[in-house]
């Protein structure tokens, strides 16, 4: 008794510990939200409402639309692909054995711990040897080798979720390796492989170490963008396009959410 009455007595500290982590998480995302209705071109106080003043600038007049939509192509090129060679690598490492399969797993997560500023010049260097070098090409298999880590991962953990005796019946049944992997095992691991896919999205979005070192000379990404912005000065368009990017972020991890969410009936 003792001991459930002390439980509930700290209740109100954890939340307001809780409280207090997701505000020093959240509150620099919120202040660029507001400061993207700031009057002032520098984006100091006291704050006067300009409504959507920024937004019009950014749509009109800003470089950095264009950019955005660089940026989205090359991360949706590059998450569609890692998906693809992620999840097959996912499957392979998680429902067959073979040799070296040890030292994969164990490889795996190295561009993932390995600081992308060396990671970046190290693949500068490949592609400059190789006769490469800094273009799409390059720009694009860099990214890529980054991203399929972060895929072969997660959709990992949903593989070994899943319960194995529904592929057996599958083969059982007359099914071959391809169309149970079609049919069964792709299905059930889909919140998996789209958790991955956004993932490399993200990844590859913001990336700006990988495409300061690999990106074609003349041509600007997002990163690249706002990279060179913020040496000359201070924009509010730019947070006008990050309060956009914020709210396009919460819309798709919504639909994301229920997407995987699993049915009332079902849950245990």
């Amino acid at each position: 008794m003792a001991e459930t009455a002390g439980i509930r007595a700290s209740r109100p500290l954890w939340w307001l510990w809780l409280a207090l982590v997701y505000l020093f998480l959240f509150a620099p995302l919120f202040v660029v939200a507001l400061l993207s209705f700031n009057k002032s071109p520098y984006g100091t106080l006291p704050f006067h409402w300009a409504g959507a003043y920024w937004y019009h600038q950014l749509f009109a007049e800003s470089d950095l639309i264009s950019s955005t939509q660089l940026s989205v192509e090359l991360s949706l090129a590059v998450a569609a692909a890692g998906t693809t060679a992620g999840t097959l690598a996912a499957v392979a490492l998680t429902r067959y054995r073979f040799r070296l399969r040890g030292l994969l797993v164990g490889a795996l997560p190295l561009p993932i711990v390995v600081p992308w500023l060396v990671l970046g010049i190290a693949l500068l260097l490949i592609v400059t040897l190789v006769g490469l070098g800094r273009g799409w090409p390059a720009l694009f298999l860099g990214n890529l080798a980054v991203v399929i880590p972060y895929v072969v991962i997660i959709v990992s953990a949903r593989l070994r979720d899943m319960d194995p005796s529904l592929e057996e019946a599958s083969r059982s049944l007359g099914a071959g390796q391809w169309t149970t992997l079609c049919r069964v095992t792709l299905p059930l691991a889909l919140p998996g492989v789209l958790g991955g896919a956004l993932m490399a999205f993200v990844v590859c979005f913001n990336n700006f170490t990988l495409q300061y070192f690999l990106a074609p000379y003349g041509v600007e990404t997002l990163p690249l963008s706002i990279y060179n912005l913020i040496r000359v000065g201070y924009r509010p368009d730019v947070n006008a396009l990050s309060t956009i990017l914020l709210a396009a972020a919460l819309i798709l991890l919504f639909f994301l959410d229920r997407l995987s969410a699993v049915p009332r009936g079902q849950r245990l």
